[in-house]
Parts: C-alpha cells; sequence; structure tokens
C-alpha cells in the first residue's frame, strides 16, 4: 500500500509541472489514494463475507454448483460444511 502511495504522488507530480496547476495534481493524487484504499478494504472483505456466508470461491465458479448457490441466493439456508 505503501508503494501504492508513493506512485499516486509521483503520478500527482506530472500535472503539477505540466500545467503548473497544483490542484490538479492533488485531486489525481487524492482520488488514486482513495481507489487504492476501497480496493484493499474490499480485498479484506470479500474473503471474510464469503466465509461468514459458508462460500467457498470454488462453490462459486464451479458450474455443476450453479443450482445450489442460486438457491443460497434466494434466501435458502444450510449450515456450513
Amino acid at each position: 500500500m505503501l508503494n501504492g502511495v508513493r506512485w499516486s504522488c509521483v503520478v500527482a507530480l506530472v500535472p503539477v509541472v505540466w500545467f503548473e496547476n497544483f490542484d490538479i495534481g492533488m485531486i489525481i493524487g487524492l482520488a488514486m489514494i482513495i481507489n487504492l484504499v476501497i480496493a484493499s478494504i474490499a480485498v479484506a472483505l470479500i474473503p471474510i463475507s464469503l466465509k461468514r456466508l459458508c462460500y467457498s470461491w470454488s462453490s462459486i465458479t464451479d458450474n455443476s454448483n450453479r443450482r445450489d448457490w442460486f438457491y443460497d441466493l434466494s434466501g435458502g439456508w444450510r449450515p456450513c460444511s
């Protein structure tokens, strides 16, 4: 994550130097940092949520298990195995 923050600062410097406008660089840098933070949170929360819902990646991506997956989406419940 620190590497992403460093690169956002480098990328934000380009419009500051090119257009001589600090505001554009600040907006671009903050947008990259906010995107990085939201992506990091999603990467952490998606597996946790799937585990609490008793899903695994194989149960979501396996074609033979589609019927059970849609059943669970519709409100059906089955205990974790």
